[in-house]
């Protein structure tokens, strides 16, 4: 019965430990594992707190978990100097990898005077089995000092803790990094820095693009009135001299009769008026007037005879009608001079590009252009700008852009008209910072004012 009683605490031990290392290798995460580490813990022996901190191949320590706090200010003092105590331990390598007490009198004067409160500190390293190196350390405090049996449990718990934070991470071996060679990437990525500086790229913005015309023929309204019929379709080759459409001719028609006929009064009122000079010779000198008024109703006549023949637009070159649809214009109002349609030959075409206002940049005479139409982005095509707005103004769209035009480089291969893509304008080279940083130090400056 005694030697029963005696033996019950070591199995009890003994289950809590196979039960731990069972938690620890079932984890599903860091947060898991750190939480049963410095927490759970305590039912295989007793502490008063425990601090879980990740070492990276860097040398970097970060203290990830302290029992009994959900979460770590990692700019408290106790957490600042507990960083000290273990950078301090991990200069002894051999020490280091080993579980055993931290002596408090091996320690600096600068943390010693922070400890000597503390008790026994007790230092237990996760050392990953294939590197061979130290991933975690897990710190224990309390008052008592530690048994040899606690610290042989421990060094069970402690190899399951370090292959449940080994497997978490994908179990890959990371080799650390020596301080020299630290120094060395360093120097190299600060020489890769310095080399980047004197780096330069090409400036570019892209633009909506669209193929327009070359130098088209504008076809206008010769007079206010209302579109009657058009006589050709979009897009439909014309000849000189081909109906183009015609204008309302009723009022002009209506003119036309009222002048006819005030003309013929004013010729009988002339005859009349000659007659009667036969009889009274005083009154000859109304005869002038009298024709006078018939030639002003002539060239009125000749006049609406004009503008009934203007009625009519015929083509003047050869060319495409282009413009949108029949429908548009049948039946609309137009005041003299607007546009209805223009003339374009299909062998003459170049590129008018919108350059946003905020993306804007040096527009140069004949600066290279690529032109990535809609039909087909993956063959762009080659263009030089030979002309750009210096002021901005209103897009199709509504919106604020720079007007530029680029001539194709490939002549014999031009794009049908109205085609539409995106078109990418190079600049200037510029150094690759400013490449890089051009556009968030604009949005920078109109944020504050600058």
């Amino acid at each position: 019965m005694n030697a029963h009683q005696e033996t019950n605490p070591q199995l009890v031990a003994l289950s809590t430990l196979l039960q731990l290392e069972k938690e620890a290798r079932h984890a599903d995460s860091y947060t898991e594992l750190c939480f049963i580490t410095v927490n759970e813990t305590h039912r295989l022996f007793p502490y008063d707190q425990a601090v879980l901190c990740a070492i990276a191949p860097s040398g970097r320590i970060k203290i990830t978990s302290v029992s009994g706090v959900s979460t770590v200010d990692k700019h408290a003092p106790f957490i600042r100097s507990l960083r000290q105590l273990i950078r301090h331990h991990l200069k002894d390598v051999e020490k280091s990898r080993q579980i055993l007490p931290l002596q408090l009198e091996d320690l600096p004067s600068s943390i010693k005077s922070e400890w000597q409160s503390q008790g026994q500190v007790l230092w237990s390293p996760f050392i990953h089995v294939q590197g061979g190196y130290i991933e975690a350390g897990l710190l224990l405090f309390r008052k008592k000092p530690w048994r040899d049996a606690e610290i042989t449990l421990l060094g069970y718990l402690t190899d399951a803790y370090a292959h449940a934070w080994s497997a978490l991470q994908g179990g890959g071996i990371r080799k650390p990094i020596k301080p020299l060679r630290r120094w060395l990437i360093r120097l190299l990525l600060l020489a890769v820095l310095a080399a980047s500086t004197q780096l330069s790229i090409r400036e570019s913005v892209l633009a909506p693009a669209e193929v327009i015309a070359k130098s088209p023929l504008i076809v206008t309204a010769p007079m206010e009135g209302t579109i009657k019929q058009i006589y050709v379709a979009p897009n439909e080759t014309v000849e000189v001299g081909e109906k183009l459409f015609s204008l309302d001719d009723m009022v002009q028609k209506n003119r036309y009769t009222i002048a006819q006929k005030t003309l013929a009064v004013a010729n009988a009122d002339l005859l009349r008026a000659e007659q009667k000079a036969f009889l009274d010779p005083s009154t000859r000198g109304e005869i002038a007037l009298l024709k006078a008024k018939v030639k002003e109703r002539e060239a009125e006549l000749e006049y609406v005879a004009t503008l009934l023949k203007r009625l009519v637009v015929h083509s003047e070159q050869s060319g495409i009608a282009v413009f949108a649809d029949v429908n548009d214009w049948l039946g609309k109002p137009v005041r003299v001079g607007e546009k209805i349609m223009f003339l374009a030959d299909p062998k003459l075409t170049e590129l008018q590009l919108w350059v946003p206002v905020a993306d804007a940049i040096n527009l140069a005479s004949n600066a290279p252009v690529q032109l990535f139409l809609n039909t087909d982005p993956t063959h762009p095509l080659s263009a030089h700008l030979y002309q750009a707005s210096y002021e901005a103004e209103l897009t199709p769209d509504g919106w604020l852009a720079f007007r530029a035009k680029a001539r194709f480089t490939r002549q014999n291969s031009l794009p049908r008209i109205g085609l539409k893509g995106t078109g990418k304008i190079y600049g200037a080279k510029v150094n690759l910072y400013y490449y890089l940083l051009r556009r968030p130090l604009a949005a920078l400056r109109q944020a504050l004012g600058l």
